[in-house]
């Protein structure tokens, strides 16, 4: 299973001071679209103290196929406040029910967010 992820459009690299704060990176914007087994997603993120470290995804068939891909580190959105991620992931076997989709985003202190996408139906 191949899969990709694309760090595009890393919008606004916005340093911040506060080291303290205990927030989670949260989306704002999360669009996504599947051709055959080719899932692409953009998930737009914001993070007030800049420390997002870490990305997961959890993707679910409908019919109950679970598709694992491991944790990924992002070393390059330290000090980022907000931004977007590209992200493609070749899916296998081929879907064939509707999907499921949700992204874990984790700081480097542990704190952590998740988001769904909304069902993404196979054409």
């Amino acid at each position: 299973m191949k899969s990709v992820i694309l760090l595009a459009a890393c919008a606004t690299a916005c340093a911040t001071d506060n080291a303290e704060s205990p927030t989670a990176p949260y989306y704002t914007t999360f669009p996504c679209t599947l051709a055959a087994a080719h899932l692409a997603c953009d998930l737009g993120f914001t993070d007030p103290d800049g420390d997002f470290t870490r990305i997961q995804f959890d993707i679910v068939e409908g019919i109950g196929t679970e598709y694992e891909f491991p944790p990924r580190e992002l070393p390059d959105l330290a000090g980022m406040t907000e931004g977007a991620l590209h992200f493609e992931l070749d899916l296998a076997p081929q879907p064939t029910s509707d999907l499921y989709v949700s992204v874990y985003m984790f700081d480097a202190t542990g704190h952590w967010s998740w988001v769904h996408s909304p069902v993404i139906h196979v054409p």
